[in-house]
């Protein structure tokens, strides 16, 4: 009796060693000195971007920018510039016409010609100005946005450095991490280096206080193995829309790999 036996791959996953990490973290400043007025998120608060974080002092800033929305307001020298010029322009028609009949003298004429002249240089002197009155309530306003300070992104509070009262000047006053996704950094064997691809769906066990499982993919691997460790670095990212996934953890990532 003959007997036939068919060898068939088994799959098999090698567990390696990984730890859960932010996708980004960032420490956040004013964008310029001085007293901290209030700061509105503690350790733990959830943000989103674009979010106020907080406030220096900033009554000389709101100042300013009053003042350069007044003087933008202030068009009553232009639109008399302009009244002015409509007067002359008509002055100058009626004396080219008169002219050209050989009513007027020519020096009438030119007369005339430079009163529009300079009646229409006074219209573009007065429109440059409020143009410039323009940029100064646009420099103003950001003079006055950079003493608020909002988040980059959306995520959670990590920490707080600073307190109302407190004088800052290039200094980080809160740290904030985006969690949405995380990511299983893995330091994989050189030997493994064929067995990731990008996009690849692989298992992540957590080791939480209530440990779970889920299914990550692939999303970074480096291009190069470290000679002397012979290890290298590849990035799982795991969807966290709960945040139920908390960095900092341990983890094991289950790896397929094909053994006859």
């Amino acid at each position: 009796m003959t007997v036939l036996f068919v060898l068939q791959n088994a799959v098999e996953a090698v567990p390696l060693d990984c730890l859960v990490v932010p996708q980004r973290t960032a420490d956040v400043a004013f964008g310029t000195s001085g007293v901290v007025e209030d700061i509105l998120v503690d350790r733990g608060d959830r943000v989103k971007k674009g979010d106020l974080l907080g406030r220096l002092d900033a009554s000389i800033e709101a100042a300013n920018l009053a003042i350069a929305r007044e003087r933008l307001s202030e068009v009553a020298t232009l639109q008399s510039a302009r009244a002015q010029l409509r007067t002359t322009k008509i002055k100058f028609q009626r004396n080219e016409t008169l002219r050209d009949k050989e009513i007027v003298a020519a020096a009438k004429f030119e007369d005339a010609e430079l009163e529009n002249e300079v009646a229409r240089i006074r219209v573009v002197e007065q429109e440059e100005a409020q143009q410039l009155k323009q940029l100064e309530v646009r420099r103003a306003d950001a003079a006055l946005a950079l003493r608020s300070m909002r988040s980059p992104f959306e995520g959670v509070v990590v920490e707080r450095h600073v307190a109302p009262g407190e004088y800052v000047e290039n200094r980080r006053a809160i740290t904030v991490a985006q969690i949405d996704p995380v990511y299983a950094d893995v330091i994989a064997p050189a030997a493994m280096f064929a067995r990731f691809t990008k996009g690849q769906k692989v298992k992540v066990t957590l080791s939480q206080p209530n440990p779970i499982e889920v299914v990550g993919e692939v999303s970074v691997i480096d291009p190069y193995v470290d000679g002397a460790s012979e290890t290298f670095r590849v990035r799982i990212a795991i969807a966290n829309p709960d945040y139920s996934v908390v960095p900092g953890f341990r983890c094991l990532a289950q790896v397929a790999t094909d053994n006859p």
